[in-house]
């Protein structure tokens, strides 16, 4: 995944303003997340993905775009996207419900516990692992 700050030039709105976007790019595929921020297509460098200096905001809008950008980069962090389509990330990206498959961690915490064997007279409702020493099994 990789999101990148852009402005759509053919959506002019009358105020001759255009607004800035998150660009979510996954899979292959792309779609575009409003920021809520709208400036004149003059104002923004398309090659950085930054406000030009001449704009009174410029400091105060760069910082707002790069944080939010890393953290919708953060939330996606531990957890495994790689069967969501671009329209799901951005669903999640926004808050809306999105059942996220298990993160990273919980899939390999088991590499971090000790070897265990499961044992006839260690069984007990509700079931449980032994990590008892007994050589039975």
């Amino acid at each position: 995944m990789n999101i990148i700050i852009c402005i759509r030039k053919n959506q002019i709105r009358e105020d001759g303003t255009v607004s800035i976007k998150f660009r979510v790019v996954h899979n292959a595929k792309h779609n575009d997340m409003s920021s809520g921020y709208y400036i004149e297509p003059k104002l923004f460098n398309e090659k950085t993905g930054k406000v030009r200096k001449t704009h009174p905001n410029a400091d105060f809008l760069n910082f707002e775009l790069e944080k939010r950008k890393m953290e919708y980069q953060k939330k996606v962090l531990l957890i495994d996207i790689s069967e969501w389509s671009v329209t799901q990330l951005i669903e999640f990206l926004k808050g809306k419900k999105h059942t996220p498959k298990p993160p990273f961690l919980a899939l390999t915490s088991s590499s971090l516990l000790p070897p265990f064997h499961i044992h006839d007279h260690c069984y007990q409702p509700p079931f449980r692992l032994c990590f008892c020493a007994s050589s039975e099994g």
